[in-house]
């Protein structure tokens, strides 16, 4: 039954408008525009007003959103409206006085400049053509046709991110805790759902630790085009001297769409790096030796 009450209205008003139009000295065709649009996109439509009257007429363009269920809404300066979803905002048409000579027929252009912002949706609005000497005069009296807009505004956005990088903070660490980054690409101009994990497993394959990227819960978002978490601080692996690898997975948006990607890192403990230093320090010390040895010995028998 609530869907039948949209077009119960738009039946009422364009019977409405119809006999408004019919009824006065002025007529207004077409009665109705019907259009489908995206968001950054401009429609042209032309409206022609034709006079009956025997006298020269002064005629306003006034443009008000219609909300099906509450009837008209008043036009509103952008600063009070929310421009996502205020088709009235988005017409273009002469906001100055148009005069139409008896009898005359004129043709009046009409622009749909649909937001960059603007959702998805059906929108309607009126513009009615009121006769005055001024423009207040004319709102005031609220005597003339009108034109009903109709627009619908489709949902073609796709989600869509990119990993463009996943890497630890360095090659090798001293000591607990890791440290891993990534830069993600969103590829879309609105709040992309984030969420996901970082694996990390030892040398033999098994797993160590889980480090969310998001650890107080919920989902992280943000808008394009593109971002870069820092997963410092994430705890212990568990384990000791070794490689290891850290896989890195990601959900993204309504879907939930899995990106992942796999970084190998080491871990020596400084004990273990201090022996190591020392063990590399000790050799590199007999190398160097044994070389400046041979050249000595080598000066020696030169001389003899």
């Amino acid at each position: 039954m609530k869907k039948a009450v949209p077009v119960i209205i738009i039946i009422v008003l364009f019977f409405a408008s119809f006999l408004q139009l019919k009824a006065g000295s002025l007529i207004a065709k077409p009665v109705i525009i019907d259009k489908k649009g995206e968001p950054r996109i401009t429609l042209k439509e032309v409206v022609v007003l034709e006079s009956q009257a025997n006298y020269k007429m002064n005629i306003y363009a006034v443009v008000n959103n219609i909300d099906i269920l509450d009837g008209d809404r008043e036009f509103k300066i952008s600063s009070q409206v929310d421009l996502s979803k205020s088709l009235a905002n988005w017409i273009e048409i002469s906001r100055g006085v148009i005069q139409l000579l008896p009898g005359e027929e004129k043709s009046v252009d009409l622009e749909i400049k649909i937001g960059p912002k603007a959702e998805a949706g059906i929108y309607h609005a009126k513009i009615s053509f009121f006769e005055g000497s001024t423009r207040e005069e004319a709102e005031a009296r609220k005597q003339g046709p009108s034109v009903l807009v109709n627009l619908e505004i489709s949902d073609n956005s796709q989600e869509g991110a990119r990993l463009k990088k996943f890497s630890a903070e360095r090659p090798i660490f001293f000591k607990m805790p890791v440290a891993f980054s990534f830069r993600l690409e969103n590829e879309e101009n609105k709040p992309l759902p984030l969420d996901g994990r970082v694996m990390i497993y030892n040398r033999r394959g098994e797993e160590v630790a889980v480090l969310p990227i998001n650890k107080e819960g919920g989902v992280a978002s943000w808008e394009g085009p593109e971002q870069k978490l820092l997963l410092a601080n994430l705890g212990e692996t568990g384990g000791g001297f070794g490689r290891y690898k850290a896989i890195l997975r990601l959900s993204y948006g309504a879907k939930r769409t899995l990106i992942q990607d796999t970084v190998f890192f080491w871990v020596i403990p400084w004990p273990i790096a201090v022996v190591f230093i020392l063990i590399l320090t000790a050799l590199i010390g007999s190398i160097v030796y044994a070389f400046y040895k041979l050249y000595n010995q080598r000066s020696y028998d030169q001389i003899e």
